[in-house]
């Protein structure tokens, strides 16, 4: 019997929708005002702390699809936390020390900038496991809210880090801090109706689940790193300026797969088109 609330409304589709482009909108304020506040030469640093941030979560982007489907199917919230706290920490650790080892080429300060990046990675993980709880669940007027404060957060956080003045890696420390306390909101919705169960999660399907969408993924964004490496910081910070349009071309249309994701996992919603699957 499918569960209560899983045809999910158009209104709550338009909730993603406006949630996921208030959010983009948001991170976009931040980024405009951090060019014009820090100048492009620290901009471009800031910009590759981020960039390096966003292919380190690239295991929470896949922890979020897989919780998606296994919610879908059934499973709960709890018996996500030990993945999702293992793979948080190991994450982390390891954005620490790619930051620390690249931060020469990055022409970032190394200690500050290593930390900033690793503790940014870990809400950023949490946050995705509980967006992937209220996906999978159809809970998408709660998802396109918790989208809709993770925008909000990152650019509070971010504009703190701003006033602060202390550079850019303490920019990533607000918009860790900002992300840290959305988290917080998110599983407090995920965990609200999650029912009790037995159900084991394990790394391997979400490992499964990285190495095919991570290529793709760092190849999206290393053109910024990129830029910080071969040109001069003054240029690397006019094209990571230049490099928000394209961002907002590239992932404006997310929403439709956050509404949707849910539905294509249940096979008995999923109804053949155009003679496919072929009849046996």
């Amino acid at each position: 019997m499918p569960r209560s609330g899983r045809r999910s409304p158009r209104a709550a589709e338009a909730a993603v929708a406006a949630g996921t482009l208030a959010s983009q909108g948001s991170v976009y304020v931040l980024n405009i005002v951090a060019t014009r506040t820090l100048g492009p030469p620290a901009y471009g640093e800031l910009a590759s702390l981020l960039t390096l941030t966003v292919i380190m979560s690239i295991p929470a982007m896949a922890l979020q699809s897989w919780t998606a489907r296994t919610t879908a199917l059934e499973a709960d919230a709890r018996s996500l936390l030990p993945t999702t706290l293992g793979l948080s920490i190991l994450s982390s650790v390891a954005t620490f020390g790619l930051v620390l080892a690249a931060a020469p080429l990055l022409d970032t300060d190394a200690l500050p900038g290593a930390a900033s990046a690793a503790l940014l990675v870990l809400p950023l993980v949490w946050l995705s496991t509980a967006q992937g709880l209220l996906q999978g669940s159809e809970r998408l007027v709660a998802l396109g809210t918790v989208i809709l404060l993770s925008g909000v957060g990152r650019l509070a956080g971010g504009l703190a880090g701003l006033a602060l003045d202390l550079g850019p890696w303490a920019v990533v420390w607000g918009i860790g801090v900002g992300t840290l306390i959305v988290a917080g909101v998110a599983w407090g919705a995920a965990l609200s109706q999650a029912p009790a169960s037995r159900h084991r999660a394990s790394y391997w399907p979400v490992l499964r689940i990285a190495l095919a969408t991570g290529a793709m993924w760092t190849l999206a964004n290393i053109d910024v790193l990129l830029a910080r490496v071969t040109l001069d910081p003054h240029g690397s910070g006019w094209y990571a300026a230049g490099a928000l349009v394209t961002r907002a071309v590239q992932f404006a249309p997310q929403f439709v797969v956050l509404s949707a994701f849910a539905s294509l996992t249940d096979a008995a919603r999923s109804s053949p088109c155009c003679g496919w699957p072929p009849s046996r």
